[in-house]
């Protein structure tokens, strides 16, 4: 709810590019989900009512990524990106992952910024990045998005900010960007790190009351935007402006099944997947951009 909104928004503000499912796909997946709980009622297996096809695209197995119509146009994002850089070096490149969750206290802040997959990489000895440099990024996202959202109204009053950045060895943590190795599968953070050649790459999830109010105020989500991007660019000792992408839209929609659409997973795996609360709208949004 709202999410694909807000991540357009903030591709917008940072000069990026916004992946996303179309309106129009979200609205199938509604209609599929209702007509599901009038047929099965409130305890009923929704499983079968749901297109196999519409892949989750953070919750992945590792063998079927590559393959994926959602991460092959991530990918080809990137490399856009890759194409217009013309000084030679390896260039920075952000991925931010935005989904929803419960407000407080059910979730315990209101903004949770989940970075286990830079640190997994960094565990893992693939990032150029040291682990100073991963636990700086997070301690300037926490600094510049609590100033930003201790602006808002936000109700119920609880924590702001949270970060998440916990050491491959412990495991799987809720809401932290990435599954455990044990698990076999990808979220989009760890997609685009191990896969996609970006550098950085943080998931926040927004709780219900803050998606409202940066539904309703563009100005506080460009000043989101911007914290974003002076945390970022403060990580690697710069306050560079990023351009935009040239000739590229400001926001890139999946049209439906014969675009971002992908075989589906066991009858098992789909019935663990179930929300049962509301509608799931396929609301992952991803906005990228590149110094």
């Amino acid at each position: 709810e709202y999410t694909t909104l807000i991540a357009q928004r903030l591709a917008r503000t940072l000069g990026g590019t916004c992946l996303c499912w179309s309106r129009a796909e979200q609205k199938r997946s509604e209609l599929l989900w209702c007509l599901a709980r009038i047929r099965r009622g409130e305890g009923g297996d929704f499983s079968s009512f749901l297109d196999p096809r519409n892949r989750d695209p953070n919750y992945l197995h590792t063998e079927e990524v590559l393959q994926n119509p959602w991460f092959r146009q991530m990918c080809r994002l990137a490399e856009r990106w890759r194409e217009h850089n013309t000084d030679g070096d390896v260039r920075r490149s952000l991925h931010v992952d935005v989904h929803g969750c419960r407000d407080p206290p059910i979730t315990p802040s209101h903004l949770t910024i989940g970075l286990a997959a830079m640190r997994n990489e960094v565990d893992s000895g693939r990032s150029s990045l040291s682990l100073a440099r991963v636990e700086a990024f997070g301690a300037l996202l926490k600094a510049e998005l609590s100033a930003v959202l201790s602006q808002l109204d936000l109700r119920p009053q609880f924590v702001l900010v949270r970060v998440l950045l916990p050491a491959l060895a412990e495991g799987r943590e809720r809401l932290s960007g990435a599954w455990a190795l044990e698990d076999r599968r990808l979220t989009q953070s760890q997609q685009a790190l191990t896969y996609a050649g970006f550098t950085h790459s943080c998931q926040l999830e927004l709780s219900k009351s803050l998606r409202r109010v940066l539904s309703r105020d563009d100005a506080a989500n460009a000043r989101l935007g911007r914290a974003i991007l002076r945390a970022w660019t403060l990580s690697f000792g710069t306050n560079a402006t990023l351009p935009s992408l040239p000739r590229s839209p400001a926001s890139c929609a999946a049209e439906g099944r014969d675009s971002l659409l992908q075989s589906g997973p066991s009858s098992s795996s789909a019935k663990a997947r179930v929300r049962r609360s509301c509608p799931p709208r396929l609301r992952i949004s991803s906005a990228q951009l590149s110094s």
